[in-house]
């Protein structure tokens, strides 16, 4: 499975009418592991970072991922293919049916709710999810809003969005993830100052954030 190098990019709501939000910047790359293979993110919030997570795993089953908008337009724009790390604008809702984003022009939709007792289980069962989407029902996620809060028995997650076929020439298959662990699983908060996963300044994530590490079974 090949592993690519570290990337980081914005993203913001806003192609379409009103005013433009700032840009929600996340960070994501992957970490040397000596049997299974394992990735760092980094992210102002909780969805954003569950939503970078969702990217690195994608970048590691698909050489070509398509783009991933983060939330959940009710009729999503055509996505293109792009780089796997760097996040574009996000789509913004408008009229009309929804329109293909797919190699055979089909977008279905995609709904899952977990719960875990904590925030850490709750990251591993969305990944083992999202994996189950794409490796199993051969969709995947072109839009996708991801909501992870605290209740009085651990944490849930709503995550809806919308998925396009899987075309493994087209996007490039790269070869199946067994499954999320918690080996060496971790999920933190970020202090301003603090390094990044790169060893680098968290400059992603000015005042604090969240940053996880996860160990992929390959």
């Amino acid at each position: 499975m090949t592993r690519k190098p570290f990337l980081t990019g914005p993203h913001g709501p806003g192609d379409g009418p009103g005013p433009r939000a700032a840009p929600v910047v996340t960070r994501w790359g992957y970490l040397d592991h000596t049997a299974d293979v394992a990735f760092w993110a980094e992210a102002p919030d909780l969805p954003a970072l569950f939503h970078a997570a969702t990217e690195a795993v994608l970048g590691l089953l698909l050489e070509r991922p398509p783009r991933l908008v983060q939330g959940h337009p009710d009729r999503p724009s055509p996505v293109p293919r792009g780089e796997p790390g760097i996040r574009p604008p996000s789509t913004a809702p408008g009229g009309g049916e929804p329109r293909p984003a797919g190699p055979d022009g089909r977008l279905q939709p995609l709904e899952a709710r977990l719960t875990a007792p904590d925030l850490e289980g709750l990251l591993v069962g969305w990944i083992n999810e999202l994996l189950y989407w794409v490796q199993d029902r051969r969709l995947v996620p072109v839009a996708l809003a991801l909501d992870p809060v605290p209740g009085d028995d651990g944490w849930a997650l709503a995550a809806r969005g919308w998925g396009t076929p899987l075309d493994v020439e087209a996007m490039g298959w790269q070869g199946e993830i067994k499954a999320a662990t918690y080996h060496q699983l971790e999920i933190a908060r970020l202090a301003d100052g603090d390094r990044g996963g790169d060893g680098r300044h968290a400059g992603a994530t000015p005042g604090g954030g969240w940053r996880a590490r996860v160990v992929l079974d390959v």
